[in-house]
């Protein structure tokens, strides 16, 4: 009996002792700390991490960039688009180029440059995204160009190029292109007389219906054409690399664009911090308007440290171009230029009856310190092109006398 009792006591502890054991092994306070120490280091380290690299990328983006770094950044990439070049889309055939034989000695003599559109480059040829989100392809050297905008005939003429047709027009013309045929107005250019001198290549502005609408022909007939939009100091950089590409003298993107380019910025380095009051006028015979700082000239007087009393980011870019003598004199701008379209008689006459004629006018600032400038046509109406160095220098001028004269 006595050892059956103590048989059953001793089970009895046995089963105690395993169902504590049982009890600690299941406890989620004996598990959770595990989970935890392990899950927790993870996402820490990433949080860490992950605004450092955010920094780094934004940081660089955030100065103004020269327009040095723009005219090497264009010279870089313009040509060079990101996708390769779309069968479907190349304007002049580009099969008669031997890529096996070019790529070789390409890729062996420069092992540096790795890009895929790169590699896929003929040597004939020159690939880029035009204004009309395009990528096309054109042979280099094209005999004979017909130019439908003046300032892209001046363009072309820089890049050491020469045009069989040009538009009618007033302006001065490079001395090269005034026997060229004529081909109409650039509103309103003549297709019969473009497709009657057997073009190779027609410059065209985006940015002008009527020269786009003449796009679907040219592709019928397997006429080349380059349709880009000018506005600013960027873009002529942008237009000038893809015309010096095509002539092949990069040599004159070298003069014309970079050197330009770098006398600009040495301009603009020496701007004080004073941010005078501006407002820029376009005339014409028939209206007058306000422009916008993404307007050549407008870019011009922004680069110079100046704040434009048109822009207001909460109206839309009609809305800021409508002209109110209300808003000119609560703004009351240090400076006022005005541009001219047209006949300038004609022009003078509508800013006087439009403008001029409100008795408040003459109490503006700008108006009574002599402040009130007409802007010359060569520089500030047409493209400076070539000139851009010598029109940021004349505003710069009128507008910090004491450091720029």
């Amino acid at each position: 009996m006595k050892k059956i009792v103590a048989i059953t006591l001793l089970i009895c502890m046995m089963l105690t002792i395993f169902t504590g054991c049982k009890k600690v092994e299941e406890s989620p306070a004996a598990v959770a700390p595990t989970v935890e120490a392990a899950a927790v280091p993870e996402p820490t380290q990433v949080t860490e991490t992950a605004p450092t690299l955010d920094t780094t990328t934004v940081a660089p983006a955030a100065p103004t960039e020269s327009k040095t770094e723009i005219a090497k950044e264009i010279e870089a990439k313009v040509t060079e688009p990101t996708k390769t070049a779309e069968p479907t889309k190349v304007i002049e055939p580009v099969k008669t180029a031997e890529p096996i034989k070019t790529a070789e000695p390409v890729k062996t003599a420069e092992p540096a440059k790795t890009e895929p559109v790169k590699a896929e480059e003929k040597k004939d040829t020159v690939t880029f995204n035009d204004n009309l989100g395009k990528t096309v392809t054109i042979k280099k050297n094209p005999q004979r160009v017909v130019s439908l905008y003046t300032s892209y005939l001046d363009l072309w003429d820089m890049a050491g190029g020469k045009v069989v047709g040009r538009p009618d027009t007033k302006e001065s013309v490079p001395a090269a292109a005034k026997d060229a045929e004529t081909v109409g107005l650039y509103t309103s250019p003549n297709l019969e007389k473009i497709l009657g001198l057997q073009p190779d290549l027609v410059l065209i502005n985006s940015d002008v219906n009527s020269q786009v609408a003449l796009i679907p022909i040219l592709e019928k007939n397997n006429i080349a054409y380059a349709a880009l939009r000018y506005d600013t100091f960027k873009d002529y950089l942008k237009i000038l690399k893809i015309y010096t590409d095509l002539t092949d003298r990069d040599d004159l993107y070298q003069t014309k664009g970079i050197a330009i380019a770098k006398k600009v910025d040495a301009i603009i380095a020496k701007v004080p911090n004073r941010k005078p009051s501006i407002l820029l006028l376009l005339g014409s015979s028939k209206s007058v308007s306000v422009r916008l700082p993404n307007t050549t000239v407008g870019e011009m007087l922004q680069d110079l440290g100046t704040v434009n009393i048109a822009y207001d980011p909460n109206l839309t870019a009609a809305d800021m171009q409508v002209f109110s003598m209300e808003k000119v004199i609560e703004k009351n701008p240090n400076f006022i230029f005005a541009q001219t379209m047209g006949d300038v008689e004609e022009t003078t006459a509508r800013i006087k009856k439009d403008i001029e004629s409100n008795p408040a006018w003459n109490y503006l600032n700008a108006v009574k310190e002599n402040k009130y400038i007409f802007l010359e046509k060569d520089l500030f109406l047409f493209k400076p092109n070539d000139r851009y160095a010598e029109a940021y220098e004349k505003l710069a001028k009128i507008l910090y006398p004491d450091i720029f004269n």
